[in-house]
This record gives structure tokens, C-alpha cells and sequence, in this order.
């Protein structure tokens, strides 16, 4: 039975609907505080394997399981990475980033080009992609995603039993707002408050 050997965080960071992602270090995702409620989403099983896949590099797994053992992946890596962000080393990633504008600018003249954030409109995944904060006119932005040089295989995947294992079913072009957080944006300003803009009178 063939199988595939893969870099899981290599490939799911170098999407380009995963640009505003920051890398999570592996021994975030082993402290099982960090997984605390995302058991009783995907279900241990489901979980465990997705964690393997995660934080074994080049990770051998049989290729009918994998597209379904990816999905999952991709969503508990989202859903740590909301976590992880949280946390003075997450915040740091995430500062270097928007210093370097890499969540965009604002477009509105009277902006001035202010650096923006990621924010998800809703703390619960797949309800809505990630949106960009303008901290200078409060606003919420739908950003821009290049699309991919070649489409993604896009088939949703089996386990080993032939009934579907992936609780995650999301294009591979969407990035979930909920692996932001709602309240983000002010958490971020909250510990660098030097980075927040004048309000425009």
C-alpha cells in the first residue's frame, strides 16, 4: 500500500491563503493545556492523528487516509495558532508581521496607509473567512488572496473504513477567521499600545 511522506506545516504555511499564519512552535502543540475543548470538536481519534501529522516532519501515511487526516490538520493547526497568538512569543510573530505590512494596508485615503490585522468575525470556524482591522478608522476589510499557481486537489477524503474522516470541509483557498479570533485586534493593541495610530478626529 503506497504512502506519502510529507512536511505538513512547510506546505500548509506556504499557501498563499495562509500568509497571515504565523508558525507554531511544535512543543506548543504537545502541551495538552493548549488542546483543552478541541478534543470534544474532532473527537480523540481524529485529533491524534491530525496532531502526528503536525509535528512529525515527513510523517509516512497511507495515501487513502490522507487527504481526510490533512483537512483535519489544517483545522487544529488553525485553531492553536488562534491560541498561540495570544501568548508574548505569538504576539511577537505576529508584531513582526504587521510592522512589515504584511496583512495589508488600509485603502482609505484619510488612512494614510495604516497597517491592518487579521480579525475573524466569528470565534467559531467555518463560518467566515479572515477579514483585515484599520485600528486608525475602525473599519473591517475583506482582503485580497492571490490564488494559487496550480488548483489543489480538492477531494474530500476517506479513512481506512471507506466513511469520511474529516470533520473540517473548507476550500483550500479559505482562511478561517475563527484561527484569528474576534477579539484579536485588541488584545494585540492592548500589549503594544505604542503601535496603536491616532484616531482620526
Amino acid at each position: 500500500m503506497s504512502c506519502v511522506k510529507y512536511n505538513f506545516v512547510e506546505r500548509h504555511l506556504s499557501k498563499r491563503c495562509n500568509k497571515w499564519l504565523v508558525k507554531v512552535p511544535d512543543e506548543f502543540f504537545t502541551d495538552k493545556f493548549n488542546l483543552v475543548g478541541i478534543y470534544d470538536i474532532l473527537g480523540i481519534r481524529s485529533l491524534e492523528r491530525a496532531l502526528s501529522l503536525i509535528i512529525n516532519n515527513n510523517e509516512e501515511i497511507e495515501e487513502h487516509d490522507f487527504t481526510s487526516i490533512e483537512k483535519n490538520a489544517s483545522f487544529l493547526y488553525g485553531l492553536v495558532h488562534a491560541r498561540y497568538i495570544t501568548t508574548p512569543e505569538g504576539l511577537d510573530d505576529m508584531k513582526r508581521k504587521y510592522v512589515k505590512n504584511d496583512f495589508g494596508r488600509c485603502l482609505k485615503v484619510s488612512c494614510f496607509n495604516q497597517a491592518m490585522l487579521p480579525i475573524g468575525l466569528h470565534d467559531t470556524p467555518s463560518h467566515e473567512e479572515v477579514k483585515m482591522y484599520c485600528p486608525k478608522c475602525e473599519d473591517v476589510f475583506h482582503p485580497e488572496v492571490e490564488s494559487e499557481m496550480e488548483d489543489e486537489d480538492e477531494d474530500e477524503g476517506l479513512s481506512e473504513d471507506g466513511s469520511e474522516d474529516s470533520y473540517y470541509y473548507i476550500d483550500e483557498s479559505f482562511c478561517d477567521g475563527a484561527f484569528f479570533g474576534t477579539g484579536f485586534p485588541q488584545f494585540f493593541f492592548f500589549q503594544f499600545p505604542f503601535l496603536r495610530p491616532e484616531k482620526k478626529e
